[in-house]
Formats: C-alpha cells, sequence, structure tokens
C-alpha cells in the first residue's frame, strides 16, 4: 500500500505538471494518493490472490487476462472514480457511468499488449 501511495502520488503530481494546471493541488495528489493506497492496493492484492488461487501458474494466462479485464477492471474503474468524485470540489457524478465505460475501452485497447 506504502508503495501505490507513492506511485499515485507521484503519477498526480506529474500529471498536474505536463497539463499546465495553473495552482499546483496538493490536496489532489494526497486524495489520489490515498484512493491508491486504500483502493487500488488492497483490491488488486485480494483479486490476484483469488484468481492465482484457482488458475495457479502461467497455464492459463489468457484465462487470467479475459478475467480481469472483464471482471477485475470495470468494478475497479467505478470504485476509483466513485471515491475521486467524494473528494473532488465539484464531483461531476451524473458523468461517472460515461467516464468508466470510456476508461474500461480504453483500458481494453491497451491491456493485451502490456500483459
Amino acid at each position: 500500500a506504502v508503495t501505490t501511495f507513492c506511485v499515485f502520488g507521484a503519477s498526480d503530481t506529474t500529471a498536474q505538471i505536463l497539463t499546465g494546471e495553473e495552482r499546483f493541488d496538493p490536496g489532489r495528489v494526497l486524495g489520489f494518493a490515498t484512493c491508491g493506497a486504500v483502493i487500488t492496493a488492497p483490491y488488486f492484492h485480494m483479486w490476484y490472490k483469488f484468481l492465482d488461487g484457482r488458475l495457479p501458474g502461467t497455464t492459463y494466462w489468457y484465462c487470467k487476462l479475459f478475467m480481469d479485464a472483464m471482471m477485475a477492471a470495470p468494478v475497479y474503474i467505478v470504485c476509483l472514480l466513485a471515491a475521486q468524485r467524494c473528494l473532488a470540489d465539484t464531483p461531476r457524478w451524473d458523468e461517472l457511468q460515461q467516464d468508466a465505460k470510456a476508461l474500461w475501452i480504453d483500458g481494453l485497447k491497451v491491456c493485451p499488449g502490456y500483459q
């Protein structure tokens, strides 16, 4: 969780710098880093523990990839976006479903390549 906190914090810091935000927002960095530590790290730890318990080793890597993309990713995306909206000044709840779908589809485009 500590590593994920640091990675998420660094990624949001980088995103703010690269997108040319008018004012650097340390609260946003802290919020995103906390989401990484509290949501991402435990979620994927438990998911891969569950997955490896049922499909050990690399023999069924394609099944693991499919299950990851079709089961774990959509749930994770909705949880992360909901948490971020809870922390945001303007939560944009009405856009949650649209944003989650777009992120999931983008993930499906690149997932096989980085696996």
